[in-house]
């Protein structure tokens, strides 16, 4: 048996009068044997239960008596079981981002389940007399929730009945502990890379029960839906990209012009830079050289947009040949390379125009 603390807060009806019309208490009704235990409360504060929960559960009703009237009032009633898993979800990724659970779209993720308190045997083999082992006790109902979020959205908030996908599975002691390793994000889309919204893992009990009314003999329960043992949510972002215009590969400069580099959708937590190097992609230990102007640090809670103008960059090109302009992007998954563009020809020679005289 388990003992549990009540609390409880009369009506305002009741709570309002004068409290020394009323006296209170709360009933405890054990569901095995129907045997009952009363103990006088306050208006408002808590208790530790008269007797342990059975293995048949216990009701608990709050009651005010007016003493004047005899008038009695049930307020409120609560239905215990005695068996009463716990669980805990957690959510592994690559992003130590402490508010909650987020990752990339393309990036893997585990999802751990653990519940602790459900019993093994079989409902058919309880004792004789005792009452069969309730659905709560032996199994729990694990959901997964899979949202994308719509247009310029970033969350769900004030979405009603947000289209998505639900699937659900039964678990006992058997298949638990639970790991669930995904590749990638259950999030669909025409461009796997650029999905975002939200994914959700739930865990239900399998029972949970409301005292419906009386009824000669006892009492009747009725099933009121599941009940939430815990839950948490993995937000899903996109993978960046980028684009440099304002070069033309096919000519050489001798004055390099001003360049326009396009990011999207850049990570919560992350730093952009724009960099070159003389030599073409892929080479071995390039000298790369930092355009000043061209880091962009970002820590938030939903990706980013950015633009940059990158102006006189003349001087960052010091040597004649064909350089590279990379665009490097950090997040807490690594570092990637989101774009290139090469060839961009630099002509250093000295021209000279007119004629060449000697003097003797």
């Amino acid at each position: 048996m388990k003992f549990i603390v009540v609390s409880f807060l009369l009506s305002a009806a009741v709570a309002m009068a004068d409290p020394s019309d009323y006296v209170n208490f709360v009933r405890q009704i054990q569901e095995d044997s129907g045997v009952a235990h009363d103990v006088g409360v306050d208006p408002i504060g808590s208790m530790l239960s008269a007797e342990g929960v059975g293995p048949g559960g216990s009701e608990f009703e709050l009651w005010s008596i007016h003493t004047e009237s005899s008038n009695e009032y049930l307020l409120d009633t609560k239905y215990v079981s005695s068996f009463a898993p716990d669980s805990a979800i957690q959510i592994i990724t690559g992003d130590p981002y402490r508010f909650h659970a987020r990752t990339r779209a393309d990036q893997p993720f585990t999802v751990i389940i653990n519940v602790s308190g459900l019993v093994t045997i079989p409902a058919t083999n309880t004792p004789p007399g005792d009452p069969a082992i309730p659905n709560s006790a032996r199994q729990v109902m694990l959901e997964h929730e899979v949202y994308n979020y719509p247009g310029d959205q970033h969350s769900l908030s004030g979405i009603t009945n947000p289209a998505g996908t639900r699937t659900s599975g039964m678990y006992g002691n058997n298949e638990l502990p639970l790991q669930l390793n995904f590749a990638a994000t259950n999030l669909s889309g025409p461009d796997l890379t650029k999905v975002k919204g939200e994914e959700i893992w739930t865990v239900h009990s399998t029972d949970e029960w409301t005292r419906e009314g009386r009824k000669k003999g006892g009492f009747r329960l009725k099933f009121s839906g599941e009940g939430i043992l815990a839950s948490k949510k993995l937000q899903v972002w996109p993978v960046a990209d980028a684009t440099i215009s304002g070069i033309d590969s096919s000519v050489r400069y001798s004055e390099v012009p001003n360049v326009t580099v396009d990011l999207n959708d850049l990570y919560p937590s992350s730093s952009t830079q724009v960099r070159i190097f003389l030599g073409s992609p892929g080479m071995a230990n390039p000298d790369y050289i930092k355009i000043r102007d061209g880091f962009v640090p970002i820590n938030d809670s939903i990706p980013q947009n950015r633009t940059l103008f990158l102006n006189n960059i003349n001087d960052y090109f010091t040597e004649e040949g064909a350089y590279t302009m990379e665009v490097i992007h950090t997040t807490p998954f690594g570092t990637e390379l989101l774009t290139h563009l090469y060839p961009i020809k630099v002509d250093r020679t000295v021209e000279f125009r007119g004629g060449l005289y000697t003097v003797e």
